[in-house]
């Protein structure tokens, strides 16, 4: 398939538009628990206007957009780990506020279950590294295993020997409210993105589907839709790799034929412009794992990439922190210009850019090159 491509300092370059998340279930605080439920990002509404914008006027472009897509039983549901609901209400009012803010990260930063080098649930992390003691009940009552991690029935004051740190292979999940749930008004997009209506109804006829892909006719927009977070035991906070660091989600395959195409149809340089929900958790990740991985398809077949966050289009979880806090939501483009060179732009600069016909060059700063502009044809 041909890739839209426009002209940008002097390279022909095809424009990677991704959305990641822009869910109801993240800003619609209507939703209730039988509709899906709502992980509230403050100020998440504000992203649908601009997103909106960008594919209404958006011609012959290309946009990639994940969709949170969880299961009932889903491990990063709070819910479903009663032990950690009940030792929270204990924190807070050990802190001297209400109960009913145990869903509030504001209130309360969400706990963290502590999984095992075999992925089975060891604790909740606590302060300093130190792992609560829990009690984890399975469906069979048998030992956790891959296909049943098992469920926190209660959290202990007391401590595991070992610190976070000190344990070979052991990883986090972040536990959140309800939210984005299977065939749910929540799991659904707000009609102001104004995608197109055949997608949005592929999308809605199939539940079990993971990836869709739809070429609007009227505008010529190409839309790849990846849902993510479908298995019940892992979540998957970016769109690439999924919590256990091991699995890959769809969108690997979808990034390696687009690195194909691109090369098939001779793109010089590949510009990637990342937006959603929420800027430091799912955005961040979905920047990181695209700029480490995904970026190494174009790489190697002698493409250079840019990485643009669109500040304008994302919201975050207001968590405390500082720029070097994993979580802090003033972080993440400080975090992802240090790491991988990202720089930041607008919904008007995209629009501006994509007007642009191959063999037409615009004025613009020089891209910088990932690698050598000039390289030998790759051997294999």
């Amino acid at each position: 398939m041909a890739i839209n491509t426009i002209m940008k300092n002097g390279k022909k370059t095809a424009v990677l538009n991704i959305v990641i998340d822009p869910q109801k279930g993240f800003h619609d605080l209507g939703l209730t628990e039988k509709t899906g439920g709502v992980l509230y990002v403050p100020g998440g509404e504000d992203v649908v206007a601009p997103i909106g914008k960008l594919i209404k006027e958006s011609r012959n472009s290309t946009f990639i957009i994940s969709n949170d897509w969880h299961p009932t039983n889903h491990i990063a549901d709070m819910t479903n780990h009663p032990g950690v609901m009940e030792f929270r209400k204990k924190q807070l009012r050990e802190a001297g506020k209400s109960e009913d803010n145990v869903m509030n990260p504001v209130e309360l930063p969400f706990s963290e279950i502590v999984l095992n080098a075999e992925g089975n649930i060891i604790g909740v992390k606590g302060s300093e590294g130190r792992i609560h003691k829990v009690d984890v009940k399975t469906t069979d009552g048998q030992a956790p295993s891959e296909e049943d991690r098992g469920r926190v029935t209660k959290v202990y004051d007391e401590y595991l020997d070992k610190k976070f740190d000190d344990i070979v292979g052991a990883s986090t999940q972040q536990l959140w409210t309800p939210h984005c749930i299977q065939a749910t008004e929540s799991a659904r997009m707000h009609d102001e993105l104004n995608l197109p209506a055949d997608l949005v109804k592929k999308m809605d006829d199939n539940k079990t589907k993971l990836t869709f892909e739809h070429v609007d006719p009227e505008t010529g927009n190409r839309f790849i839709v990846v849902r993510k977070g479908v298995h019940s035991e892992r979540d998957s906070n970016g769109l690439l790799v999924e919590n256990d660091r091991v699995t890959m989600t769809q969108a690997e395959q979808v990034f390696k034929n687009l690195a194909k195409e691109c090369r098939a149809n001779g793109v010089e340089h590949v510009e990637m412009n990342f937006m959603g929900l929420a800027t430091n958790f799912c955005v961040e990740f979905s920047a990181n794992q695209v700029a480490a991985i995904a970026n190494g398809y174009f790489d190697i077949a002698q493409m250079s990439t840019s990485k643009q966050l669109v500040s304008e289009a994302c919201r975050g979880i207001p968590i405390p922190g500082g720029k070097d806090d994993a979580f802090s939501l003033d972080g993440t483009l400080p975090r992802l210009a240090e790491k991988y060179g990202f720089k930041e732009t607008g919904i008007q600069q995209i629009l501006d850019d994509q007007k642009q016909k191959p063999g037409v060059a615009i004025a613009g700063e020089q891209l910088s090159a990932d690698g050598p502009p000039e390289r030998k044809a790759a051997v294999g």
